[in-house]
């Protein structure tokens, strides 16, 4: 029991099973990576800090100014949530995707995707999603292309709410359908949709 604060620029690990412990956890400063498991343990993440890891964790808050970043940077993989995920206004979803298909089909609004590998948080409980930026950065040379899909956020429970931004270095080369976020009732994922440029402005004749 009690309590466990992760302070200082520098980065903590957590690799080995710890679901035994049960107090809270606060990520102050730095960065906390769980590739163990603290899966009884809330977690909160402050301003300037960063959760990341593909173990599990318990109910997390990503605060004002934190950082939620599944695997870490510069590699995928999928953090587990077993609990509720919390991200408020201010707060980034910095994610990481690849050109390498999984083999499974996502549906999406009724149409099939074809799923490519990214980072992915796995919330057992349900999202809340007030505001924040996605970020989201794929190997240089990868261009989605349409019928394909990231999936970033799937939950048990569903989603509430939406992100505020995306920014992406995906490169397409179509004119009309951009990289996206679409929010179903338990996933967020990122596709490529219609964008706002008409087939009228791009004609000479």
């Amino acid at each position: 029991t009690g309590s466990f604060t992760k302070n200082g620029s520098g980065s903590v690990e957590i690799d080995r099973d710890d679901t035994a412990f049960t107090g809270n956890t606060a990520v102050m400063a730095g960065a906390l990576s769980v590739d163990g498991s603290l899966a009884n343990s809330s977690v909160s993440v402050s301003s300037d800090a960063t959760l990341s890891g593909t173990g599990t964790v318990g109910s997390t808050i990503i605060e004002l100014g934190g950082t939620l970043s599944p695997a870490g940077s510069n590699n995928v993989g999928t953090l587990n949530i077993n609990g509720n995920l919390n991200m408020v206004k201010g707060t980034t979803l910095s994610a990481n995707g690849t050109g390498q298909l999984t083999g499974s089909t996502l549906i999406v609004n009724n149409k099939s995707y074809q799923q490519l590998n990214s980072d992915l948080v796995e919330v057992y409980g349900s999202a809340i999603l007030s505001g924040g930026t996605v970020n989201f950065q794929v190997t240089d040379g990868v261009s989605l292309k349409y019928g394909q899909v990231y999936r970033l956020v799937s939950t048990a429970n569903g989603v509430t709410g939406r992100y505020d931004a995306l920014v992406t270095n995906l490169k397409n080369n179509y004119t009309f359908i951009s990289p996206s976020l679409v929010y179903t009732g338990n996933d967020v994922d990122l596709l490529l949709q219609r964008n706002n440029t008409s087939f009228s402005s791009v004609g000479d004749t």
